[in-house]
């Protein structure tokens, strides 16, 4: 899953521990974001004592570990930490209740993301994710009646059915130009020291150090079609379907053959084919 499938549940399973939880309207974009990008990641933050933290497991190559927003630092303060090999950033900025997360330059899959502690989840989105917003607005007011009948609602009382995040997720889950319904069938792994991806019938194994290494010798010979610069490794390719189920529970503990029906495992199947002859050839990290 992606952000509005993993923030929820872990929002869900943090607030049955007695945490106290909020899940904010973000981006994942450049700096500055565009308008339209507001909306399109969901953010978990959790409130110890008088500090906030941020634990957001809907980003594969992001912090493994939660990290604190520096709220009582002086505006403009900026916190720079590494995991693991990767280099991290957060600083306040000088408007409003908006902070920048910064990924790795030049190294992470993303630039960073922009959270907003002011809360913007009722406010409609711009861009492609805009023609969903009615039917965002309708799966709202229906778990809203369902909230107010007494039923349980985690997801409702945690707020993951605002309209902004139904919006998105709606056009990440159906639009046929989204990047997740284009990207096909990709799984990611955190280790101690990279990252496991499964594209296709290839599993990589990708870390920081290896990618700056690569980008150096290219810099150095000016084109990426002269070196040998390698910014991940391959370390398994699958054989056939029974192979790829077996590599697939062996690395991410998913064992498909529990989850899906016979027939969801023929269109997984399928698509994961068609994914494999698509990305044989592709050097992308992601």
């Amino acid at each position: 899953g992606y952000c509005f499938i993993l923030a929820g549940a872990f929002g869900a399973l943090l607030h049955t521990l007695n945490f106290d939880v909020m899940l904010l309207s973000s981006n994942v974009s450049g700096d500055p974001p565009t308008e339209e990008s507001w909306g399109n990641h969901v953010v978990v933050v959790v409130r110890i004592d008088d500090d906030l933290w941020v634990a957001d497991v809907g980003l594969g190559d992001g912090p493994m570990l939660p990290f604190r927003l520096p709220i009582a630092s002086p505006k403009g303060t900026k916190l720079t930490w590494e995991e693991r090999g990767w280099r991290y950033a957060v600083e306040e900025r000088p408007h409003g209740l908006l902070w920048r997360f910064t990924h790795h330059p030049g190294v992470g899959s993303f630039p960073g993301f922009e959270l907003d502690l002011s809360g913007r989840q009722n406010s409609p989105p711009k861009g492609p994710a805009a023609e969903y917003w009615p039917m965002a607005e309708a799966l709202a007011v229906e778990a809203n009646c369902v909230a107010e009948a007494g039923c349980e609602s985690e997801p409702e009382r945690l707020s993951m059915m605002a309209p902004l995040f139904v919006s998105h997720h709606l056009r990440y889950w159906l639009d046929p130009t989204s990047p997740y319904v284009r990207s096909g069938v990709v799984l990611l792994k955190r280790t101690k020291d990279g990252v496991l991806k499964l594209r296709g019938f290839r599993l990589w194994f990708i870390n920081p150090g290896q990618i700056e290494r690569a980008h150096a010798i290219q810099s150095e010979a000016r084109t990426a079609a002269t070196t040998n610069a390698v910014d991940q490794q391959l370390l398994r390719e699958a054989t056939d379907r029974e192979d790829w189920l077996q590599l697939v529970a062996e690395t991410f503990g998913l064992h498909l053959r529990d989850l899906l029906s016979a027939y969801e495992l023929d269109v997984l199947w399928e698509r994961v084919s068609a994914d494999n002859r698509c990305f044989k050839s592709d050097d992308a990290i992601y």
